[in-house]
C-alpha cells in the first residue's frame, strides 16, 4: 500500500506575544499581520499592533530566547496590562537583552503592583528614531542592567523610578523624560553591583528632563554631562546627587530646582 506522508511539526520559538507562542506557522501573520517574527535575526516587528489581552498572558511580550530580542516599530503600537495583580509590558528572560528600533511609536501601560513597563536583568537599548512612552503605575518604568537611549525619544514614568539600572547612557540627540510618582523615589536610580562596578550616568548632546521626590538623577557612581540640556526637579531634596563625581562640559546647560540644587561626594567640575 502507498505510504501516507506525515506533515512536519511546526518549529516552536521561545517567544510569546500577548499570550500566543510564536511558531514557524504563525510567525509571519500574528494578530492580523500587525506582528511578525524573523527567527534568523531574532527580530519582532510591530506594525500598528495592539497587545491588550490580559486574559491570555501576564506579559505583552515575553521571551526566553538565548539572544537579544530586537523589536522594530512601525506606526503606532501599544501594550496594555490592566490586571492589578500583575502584568509586564516587555519581559526578556533573566540575562537576555532587548533592543527597540525603528521609526514608530510604542506606548506601554501597566497598572499591576510591582510590575514594570520593561523588565530585564540584562541590557535595554532604545535607538534609531523610536519613540517609547511608558507608564508603570505600580512598578518601574524601565528596569535593566545597562540602559542606553541613542537618538530616540523616551518618556518613562514609574511608581518607583522612570529608570532603575546599573548604568545609564543617553546620547546622540535623544529626548528623554523620567519621572517617579511615589515619595522617597528617584526619576533615575543608577546603582553599583556587589563588586562596586558601574553606577555611572553619561549624558551627551541630548535633552533630559527628570522629576521626583528625592534627586531626579541619582547615581552611586559618576555623572557626566557633555553638551545638551538637562533639567531636573526634586520636590523634597537635591535635584541631582551622586556618590561619585560630577563633570559638566561641552557647553551643556544644566538647570536644577529643589530644596538643594545638586551635589556629590566626589569632585564637582564645570568646563567649557
Amino acid at each position: 500500500l502507498p505510504a501516507t506522508a506525515l506533515a512536519a511539526e511546526p518549529t516552536v520559538y521561545d517567544i510569546w506575544v500577548d499570550g500566543v507562542q510564536v511558531t514557524s506557522e504563525n510567525k509571519d501573520n500574528l494578530f492580523s499581520g500587525t506582528v511578525s517574527y524573523d527567527p534568523t535575526t531574532h527580530t519582532l516587528s510591530l506594525n500598528n499592533a495592539t497587545l491588550d489581552n490580559d486574559t491570555m498572558s501576564d506579559y505583552g511580550i515575553k521571551t526566553i530566547i538565548p539572544s537579544t530580542l530586537k523589536i522594530r516599530l512601525t506606526g503606532t503600537n501599544s501594550i496594555t496590562r490592566t490586571d492589578p495583580y500583575g502584568g509586564v509590558g516587555i519581559s526578556p528572560n533573566d540575562g537576555n537583552s532587548v533592543e527597540i528600533t525603528g521609526d514608530g511609536k510604542l506606548v506601554i501601560n501597566v497598572i499591576g503592583e510591582n510590575y514594570d513597563g520593561i523588565s530585564t536583568k540584562a541590557d535595554v537599548k532604545i535607538s534609531d528614531k523610536a519613540r517609547v512612552i511608558i507608564n508603570s503605575e505600580g512598578g518601574l518604568g524601565i528596569a535593566g542592567k545597562m540602559v542606553e537611549i541613542d537618538g530616540a525619544t523616551v518618556d518613562s514614568t514609574g511608581l518607583y523610578a522612570g529608570i532603575d539600572a546599573h548604568r545609564l547612557k543617553i546620547v546622540n540627540g535623544a529626548d528623554v523624560t523620567l519621572k517617579a510618582t511615589q515619595d522617597g523615589r528617584n526619576g533615575a536610580y543608577i546603582w553599583k553591583d556587589q563588586e562596586g562596578n558601574g553606577g555611572d550616568i553619561e549624558l551627551a548632546a541630548s535633552k533630559v528632563k527628570a522629576t521626583s521626590y528625592y534627586p531626579a538623577l541619582f547615581t552611586e557612581g559618576n555623572l557626566t554631562v557633555n553638551g545638551g540640556e538637562v533639567s531636573c526637579t526634586s520636590t523634597a531634596d537635591g535635584a541631582i546627587w551622586t556618590k561619585g563625581n560630577i563633570l559638566i562640559k561641552g557647553g551643556a546647560k544644566v538647570t536644577t530646582e529643589g530644596k538643594f540644587p545638586m551635589g556629590c561626594d566626589g569632585t564637582f567640575t564645570v568646563e567649557e
